[in-house]
């Protein structure tokens, strides 16, 4: 009834405003009818199309549910209703159109760009409004002010500036920052909870929490350059970037490292002590020098006079001057082994000395003997 009701219309309208439709045109088959007579036109005279309607369309299912279009000819096609009087909805559909049975809706899928409340897209899908993007635990983003300003919604609720060609996630735990990932529960019972995330001042931090308590942390630090190792158990309720509890490593922009110490002045610097089984240390101006035949040794008497007024050895750094600038490992290794080589010097020349003065020692000791015999064959002839 319904269809004979649009043909019906169809036709009389096409009489009035043409005169170009004839009965004989139309062509019953079963339950339908056909026209065979070229285009039909609803308020044009100059049908381009086999249906041509100039102005809008109102219909109705069966389902009263919506208005549908086929244009393959088969049950596949799309439709168009509304959910509630003021929620349209615009949807493709296979065989039929209950919320069970929906297809996918295809936009532009051979190139362009889809735009929504704008008519010059300059992205695949640019929308010009608010829009909410939410998983079935109401985590959600939501991009607001024409792209400038992200809402994070869920747990909790946060506004930041956002930039383009930039990615921001959040989930329903909350948080402030250009980019956030963090897993609400660990996967399995008993491992603490990894993170991610950055500050607007461009902190980047990564590690793992438990209660409120941070284990392990890596920080990438906005001072240009900076890495920061934290291990240990702190809080840090507020998220501070670069709080210094728990820092065990650092690099800075120069590419020194510093352990133990948040300000390395050297490639490696370690507030503590170190524990190797081998240091090698590679230098120049080693102190063999102090054997070359022009090398001018202090004698003992001018070591003594400067051991008393100096009170430590010449060319080795005084007590204060340890403690306020460090020691040099390779280069105190080179001054302790030029005075081992100058004492060395010292003994040989002291060795030799004992040496004469053992020889003549010696050549005393025979005289004395000499004498001594001498001595006796004397007092025997006078005793004669």
């Amino acid at each position: 009834m319904k269809k004979a009701i649009i043909i019906a219309m169809c036709v009389a309208c096409s009489v009035l405003s043409a005169g170009a439709v004839f009965a004989g045109d139309w062509v019953p088959s079963g339950a339908n009818m056909y026209y065979t007579g070229g285009n039909i036109g609803v308020g044009t005279t100059t049908p381009a199309a086999p249906l041509h309607i100039n102005g809008s369309v109102i219909g109705t299912d069966l389902s009263g549910y919506s208005t549908r279009w086929s244009f393959t000819g088969s049950q596949n096609g799309m439709t168009a209703g509304l959910v509630s009087p003021n929620y349209p909805y615009l949807q493709g559909y296979r065989d039929n159109i209950t919320a069970a049975a929906t297809a996918p809706l295809l936009l532009n899928p051979f190139g362009g760009n889809v735009g929504i409340g704008t008519t010059a897209p300059e992205f695949t899908l640019d929308i010009n409004g608010t829009s909410a993007f939410r998983d079935n635990l109401n985590n959600k983003l939501i991009w607001t002010n024409a792209r400038t300003t992200a809402s994070y919604a869920g747990g909790s609720a946060h506004t930041q500036t956002i930039l383009t060609g930039k990615t921001y996630y959040q989930n329903s735990t909350g948080g402030i920052g250009g980019w956030y990932l963090n897993f609400a529960s660990p996967e399995i019972s008993g491992m603490e909870t990894p993170y991610i995330y950055t500050f607007e001042n461009h902190n980047m931090r990564m590690g793992t929490v438990d209660n409120g308590y941070r284990h392990a942390e890596i920080e990438i630090s906005n001072i240009p350059g900076r890495i920061m190792f934290r291990t240990g158990s702190w809080q840090d309720p507020s998220n501070t970037p670069s709080n210094p509890s728990g820092v065990r490593m650092t690099i800075v922009s120069t590419g020194n490292v510093g352990i133990g110490t948040m300000s390395p002045q050297s490639l490696l610097a370690v507030n503590g002590t170190i524990t190797a089984k081998e240091v090698v240390v590679t230098l120049t101006g080693w102190a063999d020098h102090v054997f070359n035949d022009d090398y001018k040794l202090m004698s003992l008497n001018e070591l003594e006079k400067s051991i008393k007024t100096e009170k430590h050895l010449p060319g080795i750094p005084s007590a204060d001057e340890v403690k306020k600038n460090g020691v040099s490992i390779g280069d105190m290794q080179a001054k302790l082994l030029q005075k081992v080589e100058e004492l060395t010097l010292h003994v040989i020349e002291q060795n030799r000395k004992l040496e004469n003065q053992n020889r003549k020692l010696e050549n005393l000791q025979t005289e004395n003997e000499t004498l001594k015999k001498q001595m006796t064959g004397l007092q025997e002839n006078v005793k004669r």
